[in-house]
Formats: structure tokens, sequence, C-alpha cells
């Protein structure tokens, strides 16, 4: 059965993106079959994957209708949906179940599907935990942290 995973936080900086990496690297040296989704605007995820971003179809245009099975990337390290830098201004036009919709077609495929996200709470992050099984809040824990 297909675990999906949000990573998220509300503060910026605070390794959502790397632990979504770190979390999909360790589970592919298990074995087990992962897909990575970007979900953040900085497509940060992407560029670790040296996938190139906002070349379609990413996870914009899956948002949009495109079937997800043709915005998945083979990469060294494991299959990602990249993603887009204009992605805040093309997502809320989109249902909340809109991720989970796409998701359906290919969760069969994955063993583990992980969603990095922004640290903004926006509809993307709605998206993300709507089509999601389990939730890691990412805290920084800092003297001086917050959020």
């Amino acid at each position: 059965m297909t675990r999906v995973i949000t990573i998220a936080s509300r503060k910026g900086g605070s390794g959502k993106t790397t632990t979504a990496q770190m979390v999909a690297a360790g589970l592919e040296q298990l074995g087990y079959k992962t897909l990575v989704i970007d979900m953040d605007s900085q497509i940060n995820l992407s560029i670790l994957h040296d996938v190139p971003a906002d070349q379609p179809p990413t996870i914009a245009e899956v948002l949009q209708g495109t079937p997800a099975a043709d915005a998945i990337r083979n990469t060294g390290s494991g299959d990602i949906i990249p993603g887009n830098t204009v992605i805040k201004a093309t997502e809320p036009d989109q249902p909340a179940n809109a991720l989970r919709r796409a998701l359906d077609p290919i969760r069969n495929k994955y063993d583990f599907i992980i969603i990095d996200n922004s640290a903004q709470l926006d509809s993307a992050l709605i998206k993300s935990l709507l089509a999601s099984d389990q939730l890691i809040i990412k805290i920084w824990c800092g003297e001086y942290a917050t959020g």
C-alpha cells in the first residue's frame, strides 16, 4: 500500500526540502520505489534532482489536469514530478482534492510518495495534506527559532 507523506513547516529554512530528499533517498536505498513531488515554487527539490523545472509537464500542469504519469521524470536518485515557479499563480483555481485525484492513477506504482512544500500556508499545502496519509512537520530547534 502506497504511503503519501507531506513535509511541511511554517518556517522557511527549516530543512523541508532536505528532509524530503533524504527520506526518499533512504527509502530508495532500502529497496522501496519512491516518487518525490516538488510543490514549492522555489523548485529546490527539482534543482537537487537536476531536473529542469518550469518545462511542462510539471506539478502545475498536473494540478490543471495533465496525467501525473506524464509529468514523472526518472532521475538517478528516484522519480520526481518537478516544480514550477508559477505554481502559486495557477493552483488556487483547482479544487482542494486536485492533487489526491491526480495521484490516484499512479499510487500503485510507488511504495512512497514524498511531497515537498513551501513555508506558506496556502492552497498548495492544503492540496498536499488532503493527498497525504502522513505528515512530517519540520521544526527548527534553535535558541531564537520561531514558527
